[in-house]
């Protein structure tokens, strides 16, 4: 799989395009448990191409906490205060050159509406 190729077709790969997204949000939008099982998956599909997965939440004081793993990601949301289901995924791709990236997973709470 190629990145580029990905963001260029997402639906080859089974991923929606943001319209796609609009139109029917409730299609794409995934349990939180399935939610962190897809952050996985997806750092295995790009395993030759990542260099280093950091995982980040968003503490209630607005500073970025790094985690070890998912497993931390999920302590600190109950330490914080947080029920899973409230957290937003952001996923950043850090270029490095020489086709290597770094992938920062960020999760943050959703503002309510």
């Amino acid at each position: 799989m190629d990145f580029d190729d990905l963001m260029r077709n997402p639906g080859r790969y089974g991923f929606c395009t943001f319209r796609e997204f609009r139109k029917n949000k409730a299609k794409w939008k995934l349990p939180i448990e399935q939610l962190f099982i897809s952050v996985l998956e997806g750092g295995q599909q790009f395993k030759n191409k990542i260099k280093k997965m950091k995982f980040m939440i968003q503490a209630p004081d607005g500073i970025l906490v790094e985690c070890r793993a998912l497993e931390d990601v999920q302590r600190r949301a109950r330490d914080f205060g947080y029920a899973l289901s409230e957290l937003n995924i952001s996923p950043v791709w850090d270029e490095l050159g020489g086709d290597k990236a770094n992938l920062i997973v960020r999760f943050y709470r959703k503002i309510p509406s």
